[in-house]
């Protein structure tokens, strides 16, 4: 069942393709993701041929308006042709591994931004400190890139491939291995030993694996508000256990301890409903509708910032700036494998607003 609610789609984005028919392909793109967002990691999906070439040759002519959305689905592509090599040997693996090479090269500056490292990360980036200042070391990355490279056009010869019978494919694999050795003959790396090119890309796989599959975004008239408004990192409404807290204020006031708790969150009409279970009231309200000022998705690093507009409608006269001390100003979502893992809300308390944050720390039932 999993391996046809794919195969039929990515048959159909193919033959649209084909026929040059772009209703199909774009209707047939909207089913197949959303199918494919049902998996966690790339070694789930189940291999089918169709699959990786559908999305190769989707990623090749449409592009997203969104930046990071458009990294989004070309990393996810690569992650399942890199599926496909492990899961297939001779021919069809050589060709499949030469999509891989037009797809880093037409790509390169998208897989070689620094922002999209944490799902596509080739190598292991280095964490060193510089007077109390994190500084992550990502290495000679262009070394990893060549490796895999020269291990592919090393191994594929386009005269006895296939190239799942498409001349275009041919054409541009030919065309961009020419330029590959024209430049890399003038290029100086500087590394100890060479990068075994077969072994990179297994490795940036089982890490991609590690990360997890980032939810690509479908526009849809079912989708929930929710849904649009993070871009399709939180699909519906979220319940949250949480089992241990941290709170801090610019006071100095801390504390911390395990919780017994269960917050809903969902979006309205604009708003952030939310619904607490088990935590004091002192803390925060069982019950509140924020209205939403502003949010920022950040699908790569795995964030969701969001800020609230309560000044007009959340007013304690008894408080000299105004504030509600339970009411929070802001919240971030931190996901861990795109499953939400911490919630920071922000409160402004006392009449001296100080700030308050609220660590909550658990497990996403959804």
């Amino acid at each position: 069942m999993e391996k046809a609610m794919l195969l039929t789609p990515a048959r159909d984005i193919i033959a649209g393709f084909k026929n040059s028919d772009n209703s199909v392909v774009i209707e047939n793109w909207k089913t197949l993701v959303s199918n494919l967002n049902h998996f966690d990691t790339y070694s789930d999906v189940p291999y089918c041929p169709e699959l990786p070439l559908a999305m190769y040759m989707y990623v090749m002519k449409y592009s997203s308006k969104r930046a990071e959305e458009n990294a989004i689905r070309v990393i996810t592509t690569i992650g399942l042709l890199i599926n496909a090599v492990e899961n297939t040997e001779g021919a069809e693996k050589l060709d499949f591994l030469a999509l891989i090479s037009s797809l880093l090269t037409y790509y390169k500056k998208r897989f070689k931004n620094l922002d999209d490292y944490s799902i596509f990360p080739i190598m292991v980036p280095t964490v060193k400190e510089y007077f109390n200042e994190t500084v992550t070391d990502y290495g000679n990355t262009a070394a990893y890139y060549d490796s895999i490279f020269l291990y592919i056009y090393n191994h594929v010869n386009s005269s006895s491939q296939t190239f799942f019978g498409d001349d275009e494919i041919r054409n541009n694999y030919n065309s961009n291995k020419a330029a590959f050795f024209d430049e890399y003959k003038q290029n100086q790396h500087d590394f100890d030993k060479p990068v075994d090119g077969e072994k990179a890309l297994r490795d940036c796989y089982n890490r991609m694996n590690q990360v997890g599959k980032c939810p690509i975004f479908v526009s849809s008239s079912s989708n929930t508000e929710i849904y649009n408004k993070t871009y399709g990192l939180i699909p519906q409404n979220i319940t949250f256990n949480v089992t241990k807290f941290f709170m801090q204020e610019t006071s100095g006031a801390m504390l911390e301890g395990e919780l017994n708790s269960q917050l809903n969150i969902d979006m309205q009409e604009g708003n952030l409903v939310l619904t607490c279970r088990g935590m004091d009231e002192q803390c925060l309200k069982s019950e509140l509708s924020l209205p939403i000022k502003d949010n920022y998705v950040r699908k790569i690093q795995q964030r969701i910032e969001l800020n609230f507009n309560i000044r007009n409608i959340f007013r304690d006269s008894n408080n000299r700036l105004g504030n509600i001390d339970n009411i929070p100003t802001s919240m971030d979502l931190h996901f861990e494998h795109f499953k939400l893992t911490q919630i920071v809300l922000t409160f402004i308390v006392g009449d001296k607003g100080w700030m308050r944050n609220l660590h909550l720390y658990g497990v996403d039932m959804n």
